[in-house]
C-alpha cells in the first residue's frame, strides 16, 4: 500500500509544478523527499520509494497495475503506467 502513495506522490509531483521544483531542489535527498511528501499527505518509506523507482527504471509492473490486467479486462479505468520521473536523479 505505501508503494502506491510513493506511486501516487511521482504522480503529483508531475502534474505539480511547484512541487516538482521543490523535490528537484532536494538533488536526491531521500529524507528531505520523504518530509516533503509527508507535507503533502503522502506516507511511505525509503525502502518503498526505492522498490517504486527501481521498477520504473526496468517497466516492471507493480502489483496493482498486475490485479488490472489479469483476465484481459478491468471493472475500473486501468491505472495509466507512471514513466520514471525525469526530475529524480538516476
Amino acid at each position: 500500500m505505501s508503494q502506491e502513495k510513493a506511486r501516487s506522490f511521482i504522480q503529483q509531483v508531475n502534474e505539480d509544478e511547484a512541487l516538482k521544483r521543490k523535490v528537484k531542489a532536494l538533488n536526491g535527498d531521500l529524507n528531505g523527499l520523504l518530509a516533503v511528501a509527508a507535507e503533502a499527505g503522502y506516507s511511505f518509506s525509503v525502502e518503498d520509494w526505492r522498490t517504486v523507482i527501481k521498477m520504473m527504471e526496468s517497466g516492471e509492473l507493480s502489483e496493482f497495475d498486475l490485479e488490472h490486467v489479469v483476465g484481459g479486462a478491468a471493472p475500473t479505468p486501468a491505472p495509466v503506467p507512471i514513466p520514471y520521473p525525469n526530475w529524480w536523479p538516476k
